[in-house]
């Protein structure tokens, strides 16, 4: 019962898959959703991030550092490192090296953009030994990762995103939806909603709410709440973090 919710979000937003408008900043507007846009006129992001979880009474937090470098006009390097502190400390948790492809053939002409993520995810420590596989790619897990990325504008100022997930741990496939909206109230300030979870019974199902401001040019800081929407999903989580543009 409680996986009608988001379905119903993922029917109606991919209902809009239509519009015109350019692409917003990569990782600005969204934590969960990758964008099918590289940075623009092939500049760097760094991306710090910090998360709080909450599950069955139990707290983890988790540092990661994500990093954008476009290497030609349609491909860049996109990857991160994570430490996390379940109660007995901070380590490392995982590397996760990745690349991030531009798909859409025009961008001054197409009403729909596409992309593809596909990285290789290192367990350092404490990597999830849950008989559950999920398409959640926020797991600590040894497994390879992918999205396919579709991305649109309705108006300026609204945009969609959707994200086809799919994880392979041990010869295990599993597939899964992130999914957002953005608005952005004016230059330097916006916000989204955005879904996590998994094609699959008692999946894990998540939805945040997030808002971003930029105080000056190339400086983003931004934050979202989340809360979980099945057994298996964390009941609540914080997400703050910033983006670099350089």
């Amino acid at each position: 019962m409680k996986q009608r919710p988001i379905i119903s979000l993922i029917t109606t937003l991919s209902l809009f898959i239509t519009g015109s408008g350019s692409a917003r900043a990569c990782g600005r507007d969204f934590f969960l959703c990758d964008p099918s846009s590289l940075p623009a006129d092939g500049g760097s992001l760094l991306l710090p991030t910090f998360k709080w979880d909450r599950h069955n009474g139990q707290d983890e937090f988790e540092f990661s550092t994500g990093y954008v470098q476009p290497l030609t006009k349609r491909m860049a390097f996109d990857g991160y490192v994570s430490f996390a502190d379940d109660g007995e400390g901070w380590e490392m948790e995982t590397v996760t090296p990745g690349l991030l492809f531009d798909l859409t053939p025009d961008m001054e002409k197409s009403p729909v953009r596409f992309g593809l993520f596909t990285a290789y995810k290192w367990a350092v420590n404490g990597g999830d030994e849950e008989d559950f596989i999920s398409a959640n790619q926020l797991d600590a897990r040894d497994q390879f990762e992918s999205r396919f990325i579709i991305e649109t504008n309705v108006t300026e100022d609204v945009g969609l995103v959707f994200n086809l997930l799919n994880t392979v741990y041990e010869g295990k496939a599993r597939w899964g939806y992130a999914t957002g909206v953005r608005y952005e109230f004016r230059e330097d300030l916006g916000g989204s909603i955005e879904a996590i979870g998994d094609f699959q019974d008692q999946g894990k199902h998540q939805v945040f709410a997030n808002v971003w401001w930029e105080p000056t040019e190339g400086i983003v800081l931004r934050s979202g709440v989340g809360f979980g929407l099945s057994e298996r999903a964390e009941d609540f989580t914080l997400l703050t973090g910033l983006v670099f543009e350089f």
